[in-house]
């Protein structure tokens, strides 16, 4: 618990950081320090220089779509990844000579995963019909493995714009807010019998055939912090003008459109789901009851850390505010 606090307060004061960095960097500058550099006296033009220097204030929405997986700890498995998406809404500032960049928002994540075990294979004793010992045989020859996850997401990125391109980077922080898991196997049985000299197997009559279970369990995903980045570029800047009735104002209303390559990384073990017992077991102690549960959910698993990972396109939409003492000819 107290290890979990420690992570908390770190996390607050990266984003307390973020945030001031954000505010210093794009905020305009003063009314004392523009009175005491200006070079235009002109009203509706802030100058710093030679260079407008004004914050751009846009309300943001974004969705994306493309690959996700959760990295296992698993021996004996294939990572197969599956589809992953996201949808959020936040806030970007855009200041410092309109190349700084500070997008905050909160994010809803979708994440899937699969992963395929290999090499499965386990005896076990019981009693014939006939009352002698038989030695069961069980291999596992599909076994399928598939985790989902939907986390809720605080990003919290700082970049930089140079014409229409852009480059952003920064933390995000994650809670899951539900999750599943699910596993799928064959099998095919066989049976040693001491008296016997063979093996007895594909006997469609008796047990000794292939079979197919499957089952489904929560998972629980706790508290994460990922790593995220994104590149990309602005495809539409709209702009529409209005002057107010005293000249020396102008305003302008904005959007954009903005097409970009996101990737991020967990670094955090997000997996807290409580184990249930074996991932494999029989009901009532009876050979052809064989179940299975899903890995995450058994104590098979425990203390085993899953790490997500995402990436895709992603597209955001720019709605910006009403700028104030800016001349249309100054934006490009």
């Amino acid at each position: 618990m107290i290890y979990i606090e420690m992570k908390c307060r770190i996390l607050y004061i990266l984003l307390f950081l973020f945030l001031s960095i954000g505010y210093v960097l794009g905020s305009e500058p003063s009314d004392l320090a523009v009175n005491a550099k200006r070079k235009d006296k002109k009203p509706g033009l802030t100058v710093w220089g030679k260079k407008n220097q004004y914050a751009e204030h846009y309300v943001s929405l974004w969705t994306s779509a493309g690959y996700s997986c959760f990295f296992p700890q698993v021996a004996n498995s294939k990572l197969k990844g599956l589809v992953g998406s996201t949808i959020g809404v936040g806030y970007e500032r855009l200041g410092y000579n309109r190349d700084f960049l500070l997008t905050v928002g909160l994010e809803l994540q979708f994440i899937s995963s699969s992963m395929s075990m290999v090499g499965y294979k386990f005896d076990q004793t019981i009693g014939d019909t006939e009352g002698d010992e038989t030695l069961c045989h069980y291999d596992i020859h599909d076994w399928q493995e598939y985790q989902y996850g939907l986390q809720a997401g605080l990003p919290v990125m700082v970049g930089y714009k140079h014409n229409h391109f852009y480059f952003l980077v920064g933390p995000k922080m994650t809670v899951g807010v539900w999750g599943a898991g699910e596993g799928k196997m064959s099998y095919e049985t066989s049976a040693t019998y001491p008296r016997y000299f063979d093996d007895f197997y594909d006997m469609q009559n008796h047990f000794y055939r292939n079979y197919t279970r499957s089952s489904k369990e929560p998972m629980s995903y706790g508290f994460g912090v990922s790593g995220c980045f994104e590149i990309g570029y602005e495809i539409l800047n709209r702009t529409f003008d209005a002057t107010s009735r005293k000249e020396r104002y102008h305003w302008r209303k904005d959007y954009k459109v903005k097409l970009s390559f996101y990737a991020e990384y967990g670094a955090l073990n997000v997996n807290s789901t409580k184990t249930l017992g074996d991932i494999v077991w029989f009901e009532n102690d009876n050979a052809i009851g064989l179940n299975i549960r899903p890995y995450y959910t058994t104590g098979t698993a425990l203390g085993a850390a899953i790490n997500t990972f995402y990436t895709g396109v992603k597209v955001t939409v720019l709605l910006g505010e009403f700028c104030k003492n800016c001349q249309r000819n100054r934006v490009k």
